[in-house]
């Protein structure tokens, strides 16, 4: 086996290197075998590696180790097995270049192999195999390798499917020899009356400044295509077809800050805008802050023209004929009381509401007794009894059907109507 292995290095080494982007490549394998005909082994998996030297783009000579341990032997001779190493020499052929990212290949070549332990006829010898491969870059240079192979024994013509995977590594990088220097004939030189490089005959702007840098058309470089040079523009970058000024900035027709191409409220009357344009509305009232008299405005307040609270859904229902506040609802007073508090001339007109069921009168005294029981928790939590006014108005105003359950509850209700303070 040593001769067969010294033989085998010395085919490896005989081509000749052409344009291939390394010399050589290394690749662990792993992977199972699979016997097919012929065969007294079990199935077993194999490690291996494969060394290989490219003789050019396509082609590589490669010298291969397969090992697989402990094959057991089928039912012809129970508890015993072997070991089993295989060295080949093999011819690839690649349908792709180096640089592809799946590179698909042939293979073919001979080599031997030899058993630990020689059972049922089993014997060492040559072998042949054939087989087909796929290498998938990973990076600039490391490639998954798949594989599959029929290895064939001459001595008895069994036949054995070898599937393995591995990381392709390649060494022994090319340098690629510069070309020869071409001594260039020296040209007669062109006028060229600013200097620009581009001669005055090819030259559409004649007359560019010293050191700006032109285009084939000795005009300066316009890199965002906005019409304004980039030795004037001040603004590089500006997407296509943006509007710009005489500095290649995007015009800002209102002044806020804001380009047109990215201004969702043109015409903004203020420059305290966000990033979309928009006057800034800090308490989110709906009324922006340069026109907003009452700024700070609790959420869930409704306000009029100026921003200043006008009244508050306080979302306090109660059941069926009933005036008893249930706690959950005690959050939406809490609210109210610290709206009161902050703005101490306040005053606030509590309008009570029914659903329609009863009649008109019963609905409209049931109204008053909840606008009367949340007068008392507004009382018990510090506002005076003369900032707070009453209203009952039955089952007026609805604020959804009286045909659902979910709506007549929607309707049992108190609403506050703020008073605000002389403005």
């Amino acid at each position: 086996m040593k001769k067969i292995g010294a033989l085998l290095l010395s085919v490896a080494a005989a081509g000749t290197l052409t344009a291939s982007e390394y010399k050589y490549s290394v690749t662990p394998m792993f992977g199972g075998v699979e016997p097919l005909n012929k065969e007294f082994l079990d199935d077993s998996t194999s490690l291996g590696a494969r060394l290989g030297y490219n003789i050019d783009s396509k082609q590589t000579l490669e010298l291969g180790y397969d090992f697989m341990d402990s094959i057991d032997y089928k039912d012809l001779v129970p508890g015993r097995d072997t070991d089993s190493h295989q060295i080949t020499a093999n011819y690839l052929y690649h349908f792709m270049e180096p640089g592809d990212r799946v590179r698909p290949y042939l293979l073919a070549g001979l080599g031997v192999q030899d058993f630990t332990n020689n059972t049922a006829g089993l014997k060492d010898g040559g072998i042949g195999n054939l087989g087909v491969g796929l290498k998938v870059l990973l990076t600039e240079a490391l490639a998954l390798r798949l594989e599959a192979r029929d290895f064939i024994r001459f001595d008895d013509g069994g036949h054995t499917l070898a599937y393995t995977a591995g990381l392709a590594i390649p060494f022994g990088k090319v340098e690629k020899e510069a070309p020869a220097p071409v001594k260039a004939e020296t040209p007669v030189k062109e006028a060229d009356s600013d200097g620009d490089g581009v001669a005055d005959k090819d030259d559409k702007c004649p007359d560019t400044p010293k050191g700006v840098e032109v285009n084939l058309d000795g005009c300066p470089l316009d890199t965002d295509g906005d019409g304004v040079p980039d030795y004037k523009d001040e603004c590089r970058g500006t997407p296509d077809g943006v509007k710009v000024d005489a500095k290649g900035c995007p015009i800002d027709s209102d002044n806020d800050g804001v380009a047109d191409f990215l201004d969702k409220c043109p015409g903004s009357k203020t420059d305290k805008v966000d990033e979309h344009g928009c006057a800034l509305d800090s308490d989110r009232d709906g009324v922006a802050d340069y026109l907003d008299k009452c700024p700070t405005t609790p959420e869930g307040f409704k306000v009029d023209t100026q921003g200043c609270a006008v009244g508050f859904t306080m979302h306090v229902n109660f059941a069926t004929n009933s005036a008893r506040i249930e706690s959950k609802d005690t959050p939406y007073i809490d609210k109210l009381v610290a709206y009161m508090k902050e703005h101490p001339q306040t005053k606030v007109r509590l309008e009570g509401y029914t659903d329609s069921d009863g009649s008109a009168a019963y609905n409209l005294k049931l109204s008053a007794k909840r606008a009367e029981a949340v007068k008392k928790e507004l009382i018990a939590r510090g506002i005076e009894a003369s900032r707070i006014t009453t209203k009952a108005y039955g089952e007026a105003n609805p604020v959804a059907s009286n045909d659902t359950a979910e709506g007549k509850a929607k309707n049992r209700r108190v609403e506050a109507v703020i008073i605000p303070t002389q403005r």
